[in-house]
Formats: structure tokens, sequence, C-alpha cells
């Protein structure tokens, strides 16, 4: 559209002299003209491809596998090939995701071990009550009965 717009605002820049001569310097040289507007299309094909390649399709397939990261499988990593923007941003994302799996690991260590402290010192609190002869009370500072 670039070109055909510059095309025609010199067209109009032209003298009627001017328009004859780049009129016939055209048709003497179209099959020029038109391979030289093949090649132009398919070098602008070539760097549409590889915009695509590179960087367009490697951000999706990146926001799907980080969606997988994140809602199904916490230990998938993400292996996308793109630029090397892609790839930094494929190694931050999987760095965060080993941080936050590690995180998640030791949160679930954590509770499994109060688990069974809370367990344990119920077991002998348990042993504890059944060895009393008589009945007790626990109560707060309010007086409410506890157990």
């Amino acid at each position: 559209i670039v070109i055909i717009s510059l095309a025609l605002l010199v067209w109009h820049q032209l003298t009627l002299e001017e328009k004859t001569l780049v009129t016939v310097i055209f048709k003497e040289n179209l099959i020029y003209f038109f391979s030289f507007f093949l090649l132009v299309m398919a070098a602008f094909g070539f760097a549409l491809d590889g915009i695509f390649n590179n960087y367009i399709i490697p951000v999706m397939r990146l926001a799907e596998e980080t969606n997988i990261i994140t809602s199904v499988n916490p230990a998938h990593r993400i292996q996308v090939e793109g630029s090397r923007d892609v790839q930094k941003l494929v190694q931050i994302i999987n760095e965060a995701a080993d941080r936050i799996e590690s995180v998640e690991k030791n949160v679930e260590n954590t509770v499994s071990q109060a688990k069974a402290e809370a367990e344990n010192e119920k077991n002998i609190l348990a042993a504890v009550l059944a060895d009393l002869p008589e009945g007790v009370l626990i109560c707060n500072e309010e007086g409410q009965i506890i157990l």
C-alpha cells in the first residue's frame, strides 16, 4: 500500500512527457519490475515467517505451558524453542516454577510434621487422662469448659 501510494504520488507530479517515458520504460521492462516485486514479496514472506516462528508462536505456546504449570502440573517444565528473548523468559519461568514447587513441598512437610506432633501429643494426653482416677475439667480464662 505504501509503495503504491508513493508511486501514485510521484505519477501525479510528472508532466505528460515524463508520464509517457515512464510508461514506455515500464512496458519494456515489465518482466524486471515483476521479478523485483516477487523478490520483495518473497523477502517479506520470509521475514513474517521468521517473526511468527521465533516470537509469536513460541509466546502463545509459552502461555499454554505456563497455564499447565500453574493449574495442572507444578512439576512440568517449559521447553519452547524461539528467540533469545523467549528462551530467557522460559528460563525465568522454569526457575520460578522450581522455587514455587520447593516452597510447596516445604509447606507440605511442615504441615505433616505438625500433624504428627499433634497426634503424638493427643495420644500422650489420652494416656494420662485414662490413668487418672477422677474426672478433670479444663477451663480457659473466661471460665469456659474446654476439656
